[in-house]
């Protein structure tokens, strides 16, 4: 796999990732326990498919640098390992985020509340709402 079908796997994640997201935020307005089945499937499910797309991101990295792309190879590279590094740090921290979400999900002692789960969706949403702009300024233009 090069680097261009890297960046459509990362896309597709990304889509699926906010759809579960989206399920998780679900149930909780409708009113499903946090510690529901449903709750705990997609919190799960956004997190593995965040950490697909950081793993894909990191492949697609090292083909790259083996291509001779660095961030001192050219302007370019370094605007590319810039924007593209600091979105996946943003996307490294929403994983850690939800991860502190879905261990309050679970636990008895430190209940999860719905300001907590919604500063973290927040946060999610603008990190997934984000790479769509990116992903057309850095591969595209």
């Amino acid at each position: 796999m090069g680097p261009a079908s890297a960046s459509s796997v990362c896309d597709s994640t990304e889509l699926l990732d906010s759809l579960s997201e989206c399920l998780l935020s679900a149930s909780v307005c409708k009113g499903v326990l946090f510690a529901g089945l449903t709750g705990q499937a997609a919190a799960c499910s956004t997190i593995a498919l965040g950490t697909v797309f950081v793993s894909v991101q990191g492949y697609e990295w090292v083909q790259l640098i083996s291509f001779g792309l660095t961030i001192t190879s050219s302007t370019y590279g370094g605007v590319f390992y810039l924007i593209i590094g600091a979105h996946g740090l943003h996307v490294i921290g929403g994983l850690l985020a939800l991860l502190a979400c879905l261990r309050r999900l679970n636990s008895t002692s430190q209940q999860l509340t719905i300001d907590n789960l919604r500063a973290a969706q927040i946060f999610w949403y603008f990190v997934v709402g984000v790479w769509p702009v990116l992903y057309t300024l850095v591969y595209l233009l």
